[in-house]
């Protein structure tokens, strides 16, 4: 006679075995693999899970009151080797700071004592920094000890600084060059002038003259900042020429820049010779400005890559042609479609045909349907009724990964017609989810169009169609909702499931959204892995809002607690990833 208590054991061995069995298979071992035996495999998981949590359920948290950054120090606090405190030091109380330090300072992981230390500096007063810096001898590395000095130099007292530096100075000595490369800048004001020139020849040494040049120069003497650019004019190597003088531009004098734009003029690579002067431009005023941005723009349209984030605050009105010019010329065709985005705020209306025959200019199909839908909404009428048909024909000339992004901004400009030449390449292309496209295009389609969508969506796999309903729900109407709603709570896979219930709830009836939002949560807090648990139910808060993104922050710190030590890591990112989620508290 059988046991009923037994019965779910018995189970329990039986899901387990078959999943064994079915590992073994060739095909299960890769996960881009549809096979009919991949997809047993995922069925006798997803059956074991089930059994797991009927025989061993996860307890629900009792506590639906979000967390605040305060909760999140504390538990840091109470761990062995304090993981994660680096994402809340700057949030710390005075108290827990002070209980942060004697926790480090108590710690035998050398390594883990100096990242803590640098990580609490700023929030130490004198006396705490001074208990810091005597643990700093006893760290096993010479890096660690000039990274740790330098990070509590500003904390110190007065009379304590001058032989700290000089501490933190002769470790540098010791440490390989490119350990203590970060720490360059923040090290030399502590230093007079001797340190500092034998720190910028420690920084110096490790890629050779040239590379590391602007690293010390707001630290140098005047006269020691001549002697810096005259060695980087003497680099042949154009790149490390052109970075040094974009990095020493701030710290010259007029003639100093004067000879520095002179030697950017006569860099040979139009990319190098763009970047020299872009960031010389940046320390130069008035006609000098112009005329160094002039030249980088020259440099532009000789097929030279601009940094344009860096070049468009340093034109003026009458350089837009030359930026133009410079984009229509631009063998890179990302970068021109960039450019003409941070352009077109600048441009007078009697650019816009320039702009409009720049992005033309662009080879590559995607990128210039990209960039004619960053002008469209900004054009007359008469110069956006061939801008949409030339993206149009561009993207269904090329519809490949990524070319349904233009369609937001075309779709309410393209007319009946257009917009069926892009829902047939959507659905002819070789993406076989071009729910991406589907999504974008369906504000502006028609009501068959949109049920064709959702018909396609229901039938993709379930991770696929949890993902594709997403994008498709606000656009449907509400018959067609509740059916997406009941597809992904069908959906097997606990984390497809409840991530995809947390992404309808917002376009579901007030019942049907209060029942999907729980189930989400529910469904999360089930999981048996700690750390899967912690990071769903994060990722449902981020989605989530009201007591539900309570509850959510609430269930993920709890589950966050339960995770065992080997699986924190030192940094503890299940955890700390809910702090830029919560209140100070």
């Amino acid at each position: 006679m059988t046991d009923p208590d037994q019965e779910p054991f018995r189970r329990l061995a039986t899901a387990a075995d078959r999943v064994c069995r079915l590992a073994d298979h060739p095909d299960v071992q890769d996960e881009y693999d549809r096979s009919d035996e991949y997809a047993a495999f995922r069925a006798a998981l997803a059956e074991l899970a089930a059994v797991l949590r009927a025989v061993d359920p996860v307890s629900l948290p009792s506590s639906r009151r979000a967390p605040t950054v305060a909760d999140v120090a504390a538990t840091v606090l109470d761990l062995p080797g304090l993981p994660g405190l680096e994402e809340v030091a700057d949030r710390l109380t005075d108290a827990q700071v002070e209980r942060a330090l004697i926790a480090a300072l108590a710690l035998p992981d050398r390594d883990r004592q100096a990242d803590l230390l640098v990580a609490v500096a700023a929030r130490l007063d004198a006396g705490q920094a001074e208990r810091a810096l005597a643990a700093v001898p006893h760290l096993d590395r010479a890096s660690r000890q000039a990274c740790t000095v330098t990070a509590l130099l500003p904390r110190l007292p007065d009379e304590r600084r001058p032989r700290a530096a000089a501490f933190a100075l002769a470790a540098a000595r010791r440490a390989h060059p490119s350990l203590i490369l970060p720490t360059v800048g923040d090290l030399a004001p502590w230093l007079d002038a001797t340190g500092r020139a034998e720190l910028y020849a420690i920084a110096a040494a490790e890629q050779g003259p040239g590379w590391h040049l602007h690293l010390l120069p707001a630290h140098q003497l005047p006269a020691r900042r001549a002697a810096v650019l005259a060695t980087a004019l003497g680099d042949e190597h154009e790149p490390s020429l052109a970075r040094s003088l974009a990095g020493l531009a701030p710290h010259l004098d007029d003639e100093q820049l004067a000879t520095a734009v002179a030697a950017a003029r006569g860099v040979g690579d139009p990319t190098w010779r763009a970047t020299a002067l872009t960031g010389l431009a940046t320390a130069l005023a008035g006609e000098r400005r112009r005329a160094a941005v002039d030249a980088a723009l020259d440099a532009g349209a000789q097929g030279g890559r601009l940094d344009w984030p860096a070049v468009l605050p340093l034109l003026t009105p009458d350089q837009m042609d030359a930026a133009l010019a410079a984009v229509a010329s631009s063998p890179y065709p990302d970068g021109a479609a960039a450019a003409l985005g941070g352009l077109l705020p600048l441009l007078s209306p009697a650019r816009l045909p320039a702009a409009v025959a720049a992005a033309h200019a662009i080879r590559d199909d995607r990128t210039r349907a990209v960039a004619l839908a960053e002008l469209v909404p900004a054009l007359p009428a008469e110069l956006r009724a061939t801008a949409v048909a030339a993206a149009v024909d561009a993207l269904v000339a090329s519809p490949v990964y990524g070319w349904f992004n233009p369609l937001g901004a075309l779709g309410p400009h393209a007319t009946p017609a257009q917009l069926a030449r892009l829902w047939a390449a959507a659905l002819a292309g070789e993406d076989d989810y071009p729910q991406g496209a589907l999504a974008a295009l369906a504000p502006y389609v028609d009501a068959e169009r949109r049920e064709q969508a959702l018909r396609l969506a229901l039938g993709y796999e379930p991770a696929h169609r949890a993902e594709a309903l997403g994008g498709l729900v606000p656009h449907l109407d509400e018959a067609q909702r509740r059916r997406a709603y009941r597809a992904v709570s069908e959906i097997g896979d606990p984390s497809t499931r409840a991530v995809g219930l947390a992404g309808l709830a917002a376009y579901l009836s007030a019942a049907d959204a209060a029942e999907a939002t729980e189930a989400a949560l529910t469904t999360a807090a089930g999981l048996r892995d700690p750390v899967a648990r912690t990071r769903l139910l994060t990722d449902l808060a981020r989605r989530l809002d009201g007591p539900a993104r309570d509850t959510a922050l609430a269930w993920a710190f709890a589950a966050a607690r339960t995770i065992g030590a080997e699986q924190r890591g030192p940094r503890f990112p299940a955890l700390t990833d809910l702090v830029p989620l919560l209140a100070d508290g």
